[in-house]
């Protein structure tokens, strides 16, 4: 007895039978096994996120190596392009239309017809393929059999389905087909509408079987489609695909790739003897890689604040899926691509995370599978940062480089510093001087004494003694004056100023924090006139409590008034039933929308018009708790219809009363940690349809500086959160600031004062107490 190993969906099961006949023909007895495999019992994610090659396989596998199957019947499609070494393919049988086809409603006639279609599709490759083609084309993911995606055309108001014509045909469904899609713009995957008949290395009989009955075309291709997606390394959730054409002994192949599902898609076509077949396929996916490669961004993050950062700069970082970044740089800037594959590769003194030619390898090795690469340095790439030695490395491995520049140190710290680089009369010209030689490699500074202008030592604190020597050795006027500038531009700025005679005497290097950069020019004169700097409020530091999403421009506003402000999370953002709220969608016939925080706000939002029209929810009236709630919602271009004077959730209540009829829909989406008050609040007011579509959950132990003056609650959440993550500790000698009378009363539970609670319930509000109270301290 035969047993063939099989999915256990309809199509699946009619391919099966299709091998059990051949048996059967053989005079072999066979009999099926159904199998579930991974990709049939989740159904919920798209096969992309499943986080899984051959998701449809590897349970089938398993049954065939401990031989609970003698074969197994795949749609070779599925397949990933390695399977395990102890199994191999038989010959395959005569392979059905490769082509995908459209089925939908009857308007659509023909391909170009599918122009501002909603179409239904699981496959990256048609959403990308789609996309190249058409100009407003709109997908929509569906999973399920090939009964089940047809009947979505009109449970989910779909326009059309794109399916393989093989499943169809093979289904005794091909009747349902509108027209076929045109197979070099919507190339199918590697061996669509060919069975892969999987067995044993060693069972030689049946190889022999599958042999006899082979179709020597469908052989060819196989075997070319099958080296062109090994010579990709992709599978089939990676948007390629691959069209054989074979005219006697002649072969031509057109292939697409893209390494994301949100990338352009590039063709190539080939064509050769069919005798070179394999050649030809991995040429061809070769070329396709080559060509999807991106370019690498090798940018300036420029010096101290993390607002120094130029616009194309962050523009790059937004688009980015890959940072490679220095030490030398405002770790700051990186906090709102926490997301992304971030690579620390950082050098101090004596200490390198990678060597440069390790730097030069990752950079490659990450574009050249698809990413989006920037390489972020300290400063300017081109002024000491070996940008250019980069750039030349990725020239030379064959890919494209675009450097965006930054503002170096050279200028920024000695204009945080009150020091010109120039002046009238004074200092004519700049000059960028390395303090710091390779190994072996000793500079004479004396040429650098004869220079008119500013001179500017980067990397030059260790080597100053000989830097000193040379300039009063070439001439320099020993009452020139010298500053060394630690940590410029930056919260912990110093400046140690003296003459080039005394300065090796009157100040300690040793004490001298690095980063630093040394200046000599008359125009140090003018710091005690320029030196606006450091009479910024520098001297206090605040602590905000939330996450780090939600704090990031009040941080920013803080830091722009001269505050330290560092963000301690206590709280982090897990979205949850996001299948619930897209149900929702689909008749959102509701009177009002209710929300009480900005995170309820933008997840409804951005899931809303990932599949969906905004207009979708009509004519609903909005209510928001506060003012940032308000903000979040007008950024979505709609007008808020309701908001309290005072920010709390009573007071929300008391509003929505003096509108909402009896009858009436309300939907409010929120966090698990919304309060109860609210909730029943709501629903003794109107027909309340409510979802927790947020978890507020406590954030896990950072590493980070506890010291502190001052610091922000905005919520009971944070409060609780941060007692149970950091204690109490670090709150009994510093300035406890609550948002409101809800979180001061969290506060005094724990046995901790309030130092000054927000006049009105706003972190802004909140920010101008603060600006009071040191505003008062200084006077």
């Amino acid at each position: 007895m035969i047993k063939i190993g099989s999915r256990a969906s309809k199509l699946a099961l009619i391919q099966a039978n299709m091998v059990k006949d051949i048996l059967e023909k053989e005079g072999l007895e066979a009999q099926i096994v159904e199998i579930s495999t991974k990709g049939d019992r989740i159904r919920d994610r798209k096969i992309d996120q499943l986080n899984s090659k051959g998701v449809f396989v590897r349970e089938i596998e398993e049954k065939l190596l401990d031989k609970t199957i003698d074969l197994a019947v795949h749609s070779l499609k599925d397949m990933p392009s390695q399977i395990d070494d102890r199994l191999i393919f038989t010959p395959p049988l005569k392979g059905e239309d490769p082509r995908d086809c459209f089925v939908g409603k009857d308007i659509f006639k023909k391909m170009d017809d599918l122009n501002n279609a909603l179409v239904g599709t699981g496959s990256n490759r048609r959403v990308c393929q789609g996309k190249n083609y058409f100009t407003n084309i709109k997908f929509k993911a569906i999973r399920g059999n090939v009964e089940t995606r047809i009947k979505k055309v009109q449970s989910e108001n779909l326009d059309g389905v794109i399916l393989a014509k093989s499943g169809l045909i093979r289904a005794g469904l091909d009747g349902e087909i509108n027209f076929d899609l045109d197979p070099h713009i919507f190339t199918p995957s590697p061996c669509q509408g060919i069975l892969g008949i999987e067995i044993r290395k060693e069972d030689k009989k049946l190889f022999e079987i599958f042999k006899k009955n082979s179709d020597e075309k469908t052989l060819f291709r196989m075997e070319t489609e099958r080296a062109f997606q090994k010579e990709l390394g992709a599978d089939c959730s990676t948007p390629m695909g691959i069209f054989t054409e074979i005219d006697h002994d002649k072969i031509t192949l057109t292939g697409s790739m893209a390494f994301d599902k949100d990338d352009r898609i590039n063709y190539e076509k080939v064509s050769g003897n069919i005798s070179d077949r394999i050649n030809l396929a991995q040429k061809l996916a070769r070329t396709l890689k080559k060509k999807s490669y991106k370019k690498i961004i090798l940018a300036g993050a420029g010096i101290g604040s993390k607002n120094n950062i130029t616009l194309a700069v962050k523009k790059a970082l937004d688009e980015a899926d890959v940072i490679i970044y220095d030490r030398l740089l405002n770790q700051e800037i990186l906090d709102p691509y926490r997301n992304k594959d971030l690579y620390y590769v950082g050098k101090s003194m004596g200490d390198h995370v990678l060597s440069q030619d390790d730097i030069n390898k990752l950079m490659v090795d990450k574009a050249k599978t698809g990413k989006k690469v920037v390489r972020l340095k300290g400063g300017d790439p081109y002024v000491f940062g070996r940008g250019s030695e980069e750039a030349l490395f990725i020239k030379e491995n064959g890919l494209e480089f675009e450097t965006l520049p930054g503002l170096t140190s050279g200028i920024v710290c000695l204009n945080t510093a009150g020091i010109p680089a120039s002046h009238r009369n004074m200092a004519t010209s700049i000059s960028f001087i390395t303090g710091h030689r390779s190994e072996n490699q000793n500079e004479d500074f004396k040429k650098y004494a004869k220079l008119p202008g500013t001179l500017v030592f980067y990397m030059g604190l260790k080597n100053l003694p000989n830097i000193i020597k040379d300039l009063i050795d070439g001439g320099i006027k020993k009452d020139k004056k010298i500053a060394i500038i630690s940590n410029g531009s930056s919260p912990k700025q110093k400046v140690y100023s003296s003459n080039v005679e005394k300065v090796l005497e009157e100040i300690d290097l040793e004490k001298i924090k690095r980063p630093a950069i040394i200046v000599v020019s008359d125009t140090v004169g003018l710091r005690e006139y320029l030196n606006y700097f450091e009479s910024k409020n520098f001297g206090k530091k605040i602590a905000l409590t939330r996450d780090y999403e939600s704090t990031i421009k009040d941080k920013e506003k803080l830091e722009g008034l001269g505050f330290d402000v560092k963000i301690v999370p206590t709280i982090k953002i897990l979205e949850k039933n996001t299948d619930l709220l897209e149900e929702k969608f689909k008749d959102f016939s509701y009177d009002y929308l209710v929300f009480t925080s900005k995170n309820a706000v933008k997840i409804f939002f951005d899931k809303l018009i990932e599949n969906h029209d905004i207009r979708d929810i009509g004519k609903v009236k909005i209510a928001a708790i506060g003012e940032k709630t308000k903000k979040e919602i007008e950024k979505y271009n709609l007008k808020v219809d309701i908001v309290p004077r005072n920010f709390v959730g009573e007071n929300l209540l008391d509003q929505m009363e003096k509108y909402v009829k009896k009858g009436e829909k309300i939907f409010f989406p929120h966090s698990n940690l919304s309060r109860k008050k609210i909730i029943e609040g709501l629903g003794k007011m109107g027909d309340l349809d409510e979802i927790e579509i947020y978890d507020n959950i406590r954030a896990e132990k950072e590493d980070i500086d506890l010291d502190f003056d001052g610091v922000i609650f905005t919520s009971s959440s944070c409060v609780n959160n941060f007692v149970e993550i950091y204690g109490k500790d670090p709150l009994k000698n510093t300035k406890i600031y609550s948002i409101g009378q809800i979180t001061s009363q969290t506060i005094k539970n724990h046995g901790l004062e309030v130092y000054k609670e927000s006049k009105k319930q706003s972190v802004d509000s909140l920010i101008e107490r603060i600006v009071e109270d040191y505003e008062n301290e200084k006077n």
